[in-house]
């Protein structure tokens, strides 16, 4: 059984590859400014068989929602965003087509009707042409 922190994360990484269906993965962990952990396995690409290794780059989705709340409401709680004003006081290329009565808390609460990926896009395009779409939809459905 391993005892070092690096160890433990790659045995517990090996055995969800092998044991639960995982195909590839990696995990890094900071403590006070130190990485304690980096490790990977897997394939990154199964057609190929690339296997994974520390440059591999992963998509992320949902996992960053919790992080973007949080950060969202310390600016809220310091007096920074105001969740009534609209997006377009921060970003005014969002209020775009229409958009420039939505605010914070439609976004927040998902009434906005804006998709992140542009018309005809697929997840393979670059992050930023969603937020270059996201500010220039016809559409907000505020309700």
């Amino acid at each position: 059984m391993a005892t070092n922190p690096n160890s433990m994360v790659q045995e517990a990484v090996d055995a969800a590859i092998s044991k639960r269906g995982e195909i590839g993965l990696q995990v890094v962990a900071y403590v006070d400014g130190k990485q304690v952990v980096d490790v990977w396995g897997g394939l990154a690409d199964i057609t190929t068989g690339r296997q994974v290794d520390a440059d591999t780059l992963f998509p992320v989705f949902s996992v960053t929602k919790a992080v973007t709340a949080v950060a969202l409401h310390i600016q809220a709680e310091r007096g920074l965003v105001d969740y009534a004003m609209p997006i377009a006081h921060y970003w005014p290329e969002f209020g775009a087509h229409g958009k420039d009565k939505a605010t914070v808390y439609d976004a927040l609460t998902h009434r906005l009707g804006v998709p992140i990926m542009p018309l005809g896009g697929d997840p393979g395009v670059d992050v930023r042409l969603g937020l270059d779409g996201a500010a220039h939809r016809r559409h907000a459905s505020v309700v």
